[in-house]
């Protein structure tokens, strides 16, 4: 029993914990303050359709919400609203795991292979299995997806890849996200239960819980509060099916079951699963720079606060859920557009977390410059003049296109293009009048522009310093600018290395002409990550063929088609799709472009002499256009190219791409393309079989894009028309 005379010391410390309470509590913002959050992201950046986010810390539980079922339904989302939580899901399956073990069932150092059946070859290497610990980590060593993955993909299909996978390290000695590793790990907790996923989780985790929204197989309540999927770019998503890894990101749930989920991770709710839930963070792996993993949770230590959270993302969802055990606070975030809201959910439980400066999604239409709108006018630098059209380049480095007006007779706008081409010369100073026809955006006046020129007037001649200027920024093809066209700027070097350059450049120009038609399967992994995760999360997998056609003539000389997403046919377009060139890192060698050439040194690597070469190419080179919110910019390049010293040919080619304007939403871009042999019929050739891109966004978010082409064929056409002699 206390005595009397303890009271006042224990009186103070209850005060003292009451008041830390209060303190860690009054730090949440206060729900208009989170609101304020959601209404910026839904209504001025268009990033959300509908958001909700669920705190839970020791005064209880509360929920805000703002947003849409979806464009076409007003119904306003809710915490009881249902939402795909992705990858979520796989704390769910860390939490059966801890469970099983607490029961006797497995134990974390088990083989996986205990549970799967015997037929099924896991992958080896060295003495070392790969235990459930390692697919709860991501430390096995298996891939993000099986390289086989398709649509209708089966747990056949997954044990086939097992049993051919060969290991890249052994297991568990590196951090690796792998979406295969925790989907076949709810797969052997499955067969280790004698049931099915989604039994299981219903009998370990969501009945005991009582979380009657949380599920697979939508329940016709569930169905009912369902929400529809939105991309990134606000179309209507497919939902997410995929039942062989339904342990890694196959759940839908509602803000209420999820924040209930995360209070019984605090302790706040009262259940059976109350000592396996404790267990899961004392298990660490490092995982990168500043980040851990528990068992199923990513573990995260800054500013002396350690918050227990992951992230969730599918075609047209993002989820969140997080806590500080410490502080005793828990976040949920859920979202039906797929555009990121952890930062939301890490901001409220650490305010130093800044939320992402988010670019918006589409312009604001609704208070356009007036006088933009009405009579746009330009003063710039003639840069080229087209068959029907010129384009003038402004002081900030933008350029303006406009198109020539038509006219009742034929060929009226290549007449007015060959007038201007006659009276005007490059770089002069000229005025542009024009106006607007069509929709395009312009991140000036934020508003969707498309102009068609009503009258052009010279101001002054160009200066010899913006000739030059011009001369250098521009890239010079027949046919491609009606200006007059300056003699050819070559890079001059010693003698030895100019020649052997023109022996480099001459062996890949003479190869390309010989390369015949064919077609590839190209595969392409898409990530998005940001600079301050630094952690890549996999958006989705497109599959198609690429059709090069050497000797293409006008046009583009490559095409896609039988695009799958996902394993899934594809006919819309895809967001955020930078498509690899493929091959036009030979334009390097074109001795008409601007590209500055210098020799760098000679190389060994595997047995082989390399050749390195630095290149460096201005604003407007011989390099492709980038395209971005309806912006046009072709950037300025620097990068390598290695060449085998014996052949000549290509076989590695490295890019930066920078000073892209200030609105154009891209910082900065790199690309890798790798070359090798490839057999077309019966012959070997060169030809790209590996590229990697990665693009920094204004907004800070990070996209990367792998891609591997295969199964290079003859390129094979047909048609029905039939043709015949004239009778």
């Amino acid at each position: 029993m206390l005595s009397v005379t303890a009271w006042p010391e224990k009186l103070k410390l209850i005060y003292l914990l009451l008041a830390i309470a209060w303190r860690l509590h009054a730090q949440l913002p206060p729900d208009q303050d989170i609101r304020s959050i959601l209404e910026e992201r839904i209504d001025r950046l268009h990033q959300g359709v509908g958001m909700v986010v669920g705190i839970v810390d020791r005064s209880g539980r509360r929920f805000v919400s703002y947003g849409n079922f979806g464009a076409d339904d007003a119904r306003p989302v809710d915490e009881d609203t249902v939402f795909e939580i992705g990858s979520v899901t796989k704390v769910f399956t860390s939490t059966i795991l801890a469970d099983m073990v607490r029961r006797g069932e497995v134990a974390l150092g088990d083989p996986v292979a205990k549970y799967l059946p015997p037929h099924v070859k896991m992958p080896q290497r060295g003495a070392k299995q790969i235990a459930l610990l390692d697919l709860a980590t991501h430390t096995s060593g298996l891939p993000r997806m099986p390289a086989d993955f398709y649509g209708d993909y089966t747990l056949e299909n997954l044990f086939q890849f097992l049993s051919q996978f060969q290991l890249p390290r052994n297991a568990g000695s590196k951090f690796e996200y792998s979406n295969l590793g925790a989907g076949l790990l709810g797969q052997a907790l499955a067969r280790r239960a004698g049931m099915d996923y989604e039994a299981l989780v219903r009998a370990r985790v969501t009945e005991p819980l009582g979380m009657a929204n949380t599920g697979i197989a939508l329940t016709p309540a569930m169905r009912e509060h369902f929400a529809p999927g939105y991309d990134s770019t606000r179309d209507p998503a497919p939902n997410w099916d995929l039942p062989v890894f339904a342990g890694a990101g196959a759940l839908r749930s509602s803000a209420r079951d999820l924040l209930t989920f995360v209070a019984a991770h605090l302790g706040y709710v009262e259940s059976p699963l109350a000592p396996a839930m404790q267990s899961m963070t004392k298990v660490r792996r490092k995982a990168g720079d500043g980040y851990e993993m528990a068992l199923g949770w990513i573990v995260t230590n800054r500013h002396g606060r350690q918050i227990f959270w992951h992230d969730g993302s599918t075609f047209g969802y993002q989820a969140f859920a997080g806590y500080d055990a410490k502080a005793g606070v828990g976040v949920i975030a859920l979202s039906n557009m797929d555009v990121d809201v952890s930062d939301i959910g890490m901001h409220l439980l650490d305010p130093s977390a800044q939320l992402e400066t988010l670019r918006p999604l589409v312009a604001d239409e609704e208070k356009p410059d007036p006088a933009f709108a009405a009579s746009p006018e330009f003063s710039g630098l003639l840069e080229r003049v087209r068959s029907g059209s010129i384009s003038v380049r402004l002081a900030d480095g933008r350029v303006i296109d406009a198109v020539l007006p038509d006219a009742v007779l034929p060929d009226t706008a290549d007449l007015a293009a060959g007038v201007i081409a006659a009276q005007y010369h490059l770089a002069d100073r000229v005025q542009a009048a024009c106006r607007p026809i069509k929709p395009f955006y312009d991140a000036k006046a934020f508003l969707h522009q498309y102009l068609e020129l009503k009258s052009l007037r010279l101001l002054r001649p160009a200066t010899p310093e913006e000739l030059a200027g011009e001369v250098a920024l521009l890239s010079w093809h027949t046919g491609e600018n009606l200006l007059k066209r300056p003699d050819p700027v070559r890079a001059g070097d010693d003698a030895a290395a100019a020649n052997e350059w023109e022996r480099v450049r001459r062996v890949n120009v003479e190869y390309l002409s010989k390369l015949p038609d064919f077609v590839a399967d190209e595969t392409a992994w898409r990530y998005r990550s940001s600079m301050t995760s630094r952690r890549w999360r996999l958006l989705d997998t497109i599959d198609l063929e690429i059709a090069l056609r050497s000797h293409p003539g006008r046009g583009s000389p490559w095409t896609r088609r039988n695009i799958r997403l996902n394993g899934l046919p594809w006919n819309r377009p895809l967001p955020f799709v930078r498509w690899f060139t493929f091959g036009i890192e030979l334009n390097a060698f074109d001795p008409e472009c601007t590209t500055k050439i210098e020799f760098v040194e000679r190389q060994e690597v595997s047995g082989k002499s390399l050749l390195v070469y630095r290149f460096s190419s201005p604003p407007g080179g011989c390099f492709l256009t980038w395209e971005n919110g309806g912006n046009r910019y072709n950037p300025a390049r620097t990068g390598r190219i290695l060449v085998d010293a014996a052949r000549g040919n290509i076989i590695r080619y490295e890019e930066e791409a920078s000073g892209y304007p200030a609105k154009f939403g891209i910082d900065w871009s790199t690309m890798v393309e790798n070359w090798g042999n490839v057999m077309i019929g019966e012959s070997s050739w060169l030809a790209p079989v590996s590229a990697e891109l990665i693009v920094r966004m204004s907004n800070g978010n990070l996209l990367r894009m792998s891609v591997e082409y295969k199964n290079h064929r003859h390129f094979e056409a047909s048609t029905k028309i039939t043709f015949g002699k004239e009778r």
